[in-house]
């Protein structure tokens, strides 16, 4: 890809602002200047290009980083809820074996 100080110089070769006469030089300016206008109109758009191609692959990698973070945190509420209702089943295991045995844990013994 040419460099912007190579397709400035280009420029100036092609077209030369001493030209032999004043009509000359005038009709080299014309096309001097709408050479520039073209110029910059499609390092503008190549520049635009270039920053959208940047902020979709910003985006995206963003939005994956996100994704895996909320997996992540998903993954670990999942785990704390399968250990709650494990010690949940664990005391019902208790408690049934308890009432099996005879024994209330809702009557008060003693006092």
């Amino acid at each position: 890809m040419n460099t912007i100080r190579s397709r400035f110089t280009k420029a100036y070769n092609i077209y030369p602002l001493a030209g032999r006469n004043g009509a000359e030089r005038k009709c080299n300016k014309i096309k001097m200047h709408f050479f520039y206008h073209s110029f910059f109109r499609e390092e503008v758009r190549l520049l635009k290009e270039e920053l959208t191609e940047e902020y979709d692959a910003d985006k995206q990698a963003a939005l994956t980083h996100i994704s895996q973070q909320k997996e992540l945190e998903m993954m670990a509420a999942r785990e704390s809820w399968q250990r709650k209702v494990e010690d949940l089943l664990e005391q019902v295991k208790h408690l049934h074996q308890y009432l099996c045995a005879g024994w209330d844990p809702f009557v008060q013994r003693g006092s």
